[in-house]
């Protein structure tokens, strides 16, 4: 039963895989492309072969590369980060304790790192793919762990549509070149026998088509990376369980269990309930099939770009750059061989011109040395020098129209690069760069997206298994402090947002400019300025730090002060409830007089 049941789903992983294969085809050449573009390989191994037999350069003017840094740089100067925010009361606590939790964590995996590196693959091929786990040879216990995925290793339903494929049924990884020892350290009790059934194109080795007569009958360079292939398949099923109110709220029964309560039977709605689930498995033998650590999401996570809706793939910068940056490096390399191969110092010349051929040929082009022709030879017009073909007009402008493409088909301008050698008004170059970031919104959509998604399967990762008591750093470098994440602080309801790091540089320049107008109209206005205004200041982190400690600390002068201003207050209170006394007691005096007069 157990053995038809993986047969069943290795045979459903593989006709998954099939498909998925057969529908991202054309966009796994363009990504590999792509790939190649941004790291200087620009010419196939075809053209490099035609161009040395025509005796001209290769030349790449990588270009792409400065748009697509250009992308990233923005990303790591402006970081995002997720946080939760307090949604039933009385929880306040339990919240900061999460958010310095999932801080620990991104710390500790160094996820910034990956979060933009797999971002570095989303402006480049359209998709950056992240996988989170827990790594348990480093720690006992399970160390969380947030690794950036390579987007070629990647297939996924092949009918999702939303952006970050967040209605993907499914999603699968396929690692090859593993050796058996890899596998068979994690998967002892399993048998590993080699198999080519998950063996695709992005990972075989090219083929060089100059050295085709060496392998004309040998086909092992085209059999991929050598070793084992791991498939890492996840994927959700639909439940129906039953929810029955009880005195502690909402609880969820499966329909078994609501079936044998006795009755009456309390009052139950069937909802549907997504069981995400994961199975690993080697060529045709499935080594693993369990639920997925976390119940709200995948742990494969991908950030996408722009949607080809006709094709229904993900693209990004690099689709547009392609011509511009294929034009440049041509019309450059024909303008080389144009100039190299015009005629230098040709003659035409008929045999009788020279005494001696050989010592014409020699010293023609040298101009230290003398060519004797025989009598009468120049006179006689025996001897005529060649005239050189003309430059092709407009080849220059073509060249310069290339490398004006670039900005035009990207959108991004030249004051968001820093290249822009004009002098122009702050203010306008400002709002230049602001309409750069506008036309690259695509890119940031997809990357908050992410973040959301991430966040959810993070969190939940914490409250499954990091709340066993671990400690977690919290507080700065001068505060430091560590405390127990414990489950019962982690079983709270959140509402998860994605706002801009304080760490980013650009967010604390913009901010902190602004508070340096701000601050002191707040100050003359007796509003207390709060410890975290410091996080937005470009200061170093350790003078922050000791700034925060001591603001945070009471000032004895201070102190001193306000109970002074107390007591200053007190006494003229005290003076004039006296000089009330004094006046009402005058007045019932003038009043008896009156009276008795």
């Amino acid at each position: 039963m157990e053995e038809d049941k993986d047969k069943d789903l290795a045979k459903r992983i593989e006709e998954r895989y099939k498909r998925c294969l057969d529908h991202t085809k054309d966009w796994r050449t363009e990504a590999a492309k792509s790939f190649a573009y941004v790291a200087g390989h620009q010419w196939t191994d075809e053209e490099q072969s035609t161009l040395e037999e025509q005796h001209r350069a290769p030349v790449v003017f990588n270009k792409s590369e400065v748009f697509v840094g250009a992308v990233t740089g923005l990303e790591a100067l402006n970081r995002m980060e997720v946080k939760f925010i307090q949604r039933a009361p009385g929880q306040a606590s339990a919240y900061e304790l999460m958010n310095s939790a999932v801080r620990y964590v991104n710390d500790d995996a160094d996820a910034e790192d990956h979060h933009s590196h797999a971002f570095r693959d989303l402006v480049t091929a359209g998709m950056g793919w992240t996988e989170t786990y827990l790594q348990h040879d480093t720690n006992p216990d399970g160390d969380l762990r947030i690794e950036r995925v390579d987007p070629l290793e990647m297939f996924w339903d092949e009918r999702a549509t939303q952006r970050c494929l967040s209605d993907a049924r499914w999603v699968m990884r396929i690692k090859q070149g593993l050796s058996k020892e890899e596998i068979e350290d994690r998967w002892p009790d399993k048998e590993v026998e080699p198999s080519d059934a998950f063996m695709h194109e992005p990972f075989i080795t090219p083929h060089d088509a100059t050295s085709a007569w060496k392998y004309q009958n040998d086909q092992s360079r085209r059999q991929g990376k050598k070793g084992h292939t791991l498939v890492q398949y996840q994927w959700f099923d639909v439940e129906h369980v039953m929810l029955v109110a009880t005195p502690q709220g909402k609880k969820e029964i499966s329909t078994s269990d609501y079936r044998k309560l006795p009755d009456p039977k309390p009052r139950a709605v069937k909802v549907p309930k997504r069981r995400y689930k994961q199975a690993f498995m080697t060529g045709r033998t499935v080594l693993e099939e369990d639920d997925l650590p976390t119940q709200t999401g995948f742990t494969l996570c991908v950030m996408t770009g722009k949607h080809d809706r006709n094709r229904n793939v993900w693209f990004g910068l690099m689709r547009s750059l392609f011509d511009p940056q294929d034009w440049t490096n041509k019309l450059f390399s024909q303008i080389l061989h144009i100039l190299n191969s015009n005629a230098k110092g040709g003659l035409l010349a008929e045999r009788d011109a020279f005494e001696d051929i050989r010592q014409a040929e020699d010293s023609w082009a040298r101009t230290d040395a003398i060519t004797w022709a025989r009598p009468g030879a120049i006179a006689g017009g025996k001897l005529k020098d060649k005239t050189p073909p003309q430059y092709p007009q407009g080849m220059d402008r073509l060249l310069q129209l290339a490398i004006s493409m670039f900005p035009e088909v990207s959108g991004m301008n030249l004051e968001l690069l820093g290249l822009a050698e004009k002098v122009q008004a702050g203010v306008l170059e400002a709002q230049r760069k602001q309409a750069g970031m506008t036309v690259l919104a695509w890119a940031f959509d997809g990357i908050r997206k992410y973040r959301k998604m991430h966040g959810r399967v993070l969190a939940d990762y914490i409250r499954q298994y990091l709340s066993d008591g671990r400690l977690i750093r919290v507080g700065g470098q001068n505060q430091m402090q560590y405390i127990p994440l414990l489950r019962d602080q982690m079983s709270i309801e959140y509402d998860l947002i994605v706002d801009e790091a304080p760490s980013s540089p650009n967010q604390k320049e913009r901010v902190f400019a602004i508070l340096t107008q701000l601050l002191p109209v707040l100050i003359d206005a007796g509003l207390p300025v709060i410890p975290e205004v410091l996080e937005y200041s470009p200061l170093p982190q350790a003078l922050v730090e000791k700034w925060k400690a001591a603001m945070q600390q009471p000032n004895p002068q201070a102190q001193m002060m306000q109970q002074l201003e107390m007591a200053g207050k007190q006494a003229t209170a005290k003076e004039k409830d006296s000089k009330a006394t004094l006046n009402l007691a005058k007045a019932q005096s003038e009043q008896m007089k009156a009276i008795t007069g």
